[in-house]
C-alpha cells in the first residue's frame, strides 16, 4: 500500500511558537519606542491632550503594525510574526482590535496564559484566533 504525500505536505514545515519571555522582549521593545515617542512629544502638550495622544498612537501603533505588516517592530526584530490561527497571511482589522481589547481589559493577564498553552497562545490570542509564531 503506497502513500501519497502531497506538495503542501512536503514543504510545509514545523511551526515554531513564539514562547512567554520572547513575547515579553518584544513588547518591551515596542514600550520603550512608544515612550520615547510619548517623551517627546510631553514637551509640547500635556495632561488631556498627551494622554489621548497615546492612547491613539500607541492603539494605532499596534493595530497598524499587526494588521499591515504581521508584526511590530519589537516582534520583528526577534523574527516573530502574528498569524490568523486557521491560516497565514496577517490578521484582520477586526482580530487586532479583539487582541487590543482583551490585553487593556485584562492589565497584561493575558499574557499568563502563554506559559501553559501548547501554542503558547494567550488568552487575547484564543479570542482574537491568532497566534504568534517565529520565523
Amino acid at each position: 500500500m503506497s502513500q501519497e504525500i502531497s506538495n503542501a505536505q512536503i514543504l510545509a514545515k514545523p511551526v515554531k511558537y513564539a514562547g512567554f519571555w520572547e513575547r515579553v522582549v518584544a513588547r518591551a521593545l515596542d514600550l520603550l519606542l512608544l515612550g520615547a515617542a510619548s517623551y517627546t512629544v510631553h514637551f509640547a502638550i500635556d495632561g488631556f491632550w498627551l494622554n489621548l495622544f497615546n492612547l491613539v498612537i500607541t492603539n494605532g501603533y499596534f493595530c497598524l503594525f499587526w494588521t499591515m505588516r504581521g508584526a511590530t517592530p519589537g516582534k520583528m526584530v526577534l523574527h516573530q510574526r502574528i498569524k490568523p490561527h486557521e491560516q497565514g497571511g496577517t490578521i484582520s482589522v477586526k482580530a487586532a482590535i479583539k487582541r487590543m481589547v482583551v490585553e487593556g481589559a485584562t492589565f497584561g493577564v493575558a499574557y499568563l496564559f502563554i506559559p501553559f498553552d501548547s501554542e503558547h497562545r494567550g488568552l487575547h490570542d484564543r479570542v482574537a484566533h491568532t497566534i504568534v509564531i517565529r520565523e
